[in-house]
């Protein structure tokens, strides 16, 4: 809910710059529901694989709304460079959640921690694990621009 709240808020503010900026580009209402809709797809995963696949399909609609305006070099700039970050930041997650998935031999958030939880009390989660979480964190974390991965 909070998620549609903000976006129907969004739309409401934005509309008339909207209008006037881009009037013959219909493309920039269908970026934003897809975002929105990654978004919702986003908070209900329970599995690695669509986590990624709806970080990464949030992440592209970004990528082109960030670049929107094509006669701006700030634009087109700030485009690009979102883009090496997000790849960075995929790779980051991607590597970290192959890790996990190789430590606990599942992608399901309940099945992983089953198997931490059940590795006799917390003692042989191993440095693997550990590193795995570690990268998928940091990967969120750029994908958020978070402090101080927005650098």
């Amino acid at each position: 809910m909070i998620i549609l709240v903000c976006m129907i808020l969004f739309l409401v503010i934005a509309i008339e710059p909207v209008k006037q900026e881009f009037s013959d580009r219909f493309e920039l209402l269908i970026l934003i529901a897809l975002t929105t809709f990654a978004l919702l797809l986003l908070v209900s995963t329970n599995d690695l694989i669509s986590f990624y696949l709806s970080i990464e399909m949030q992440s592209l609609c970004l990528y082109v709304l960030a670049a929107f305006k094509r006669t701006s070099q700030l634009s087109t700039e700030a485009g690009l460079k979102y883009f090496v970050l997000g790849a960075l930041s995929s790779s980051f997650l991607l590597f970290g959640m192959s890790l996990i998935y190789g430590f606990t031999g599942s992608t399901n958030f309940a099945e992983i921690s089953k198997s931490i939880l059940n590795s006799a009390n917390l003692e042989n989660v191993t440095n693997t694990l550990i590193l795995g979480l570690i990268l998928v964190l940091c990967g969120f974390l750029f994908k958020l621009t978070a402090v101080p991965f927005h650098i």
